[in-house]
C-alpha cells in the first residue's frame, strides 16, 4: 500500500472511530479533551500521530519478538500512555486498562495491532495489565 493510500485509510478509520467514540463517550471528559486537543490538527499533525503510533507499536513488536515478558515492557506502556495523554486525552490507569481490554475484545483493534505482528494485541493488552497492577 502506498504512503498516500495508508494516510487515506488512516483518515477513514479515524473518522469511523471518532463517530463511534462520540456515540459512546460523547459526554465524557476524555472525549471532550480529545476534541479540544485535536481540533487544530492538520495533515502534518495526523501524520506525526500515525508515525509515532507506528514507532511505539513496532517497539512493542520488537520486544515481543525478543521474548521480553509483558511485565518487562512497562516502560513502553508508559510511553504509550504518555503519548495518548499528550496527543488526545489524559490517559488514566482506568482508561488505559479499558484500552487494553478493547485491544483484544474489539476485532478491529485486534486486527490492526496484529497487523504489526501476530499476537501483538494480546501482548500489549497483557503489558497494560501488568503496568496498571504495578501503578495501583
Amino acid at each position: 500500500m502506498s504512503k498516500i493510500n495508508e494516510i487515506d485509510e488512516y483518515d477513514r478509520l479515524r473518522g469511523e472511530y471518532r463517530q463511534e467514540a462520540k456515540e459512546r463517550y460523547g459526554d465524557s471528559e476524555a472525549f471532550r479533551q480529545s476534541e479540544e486537543r485535536t481540533a487544530g490538527y492538520g495533515k502534518e499533525d495526523w501524520n506525526r500521530v500515525k508515525d509515532e503510533t507506528d514507532r511505539i507499536f513496532m517497539s512493542f513488536k520488537k520486544a515481543m519478538d525478543e521474548g521480553r515478558s509483558e511485565d518487562g515492557v512497562v516502560d513502553l506502556v508508559e510511553e504509550w500512555k504518555d503519548f495518548i495523554s499528550s496527543s488526545f486525552y489524559d490517559c488514566t490507569p482506568e482508561i488505559l486498562s479499558g484500552l487494553g481490554e478493547m485491544y483484544v475484545e474489539d476485532e478491529r483493534f485486534k486486527k490492526n495491532l496484529d497487523s504489526y505482528g501476530k499476537g501483538l494485541a494480546e501482548y500489549i493488552s497483557g503489558a497494560i495489565r501488568s503496568y496498571v497492577s504495578v501503578k495501583e
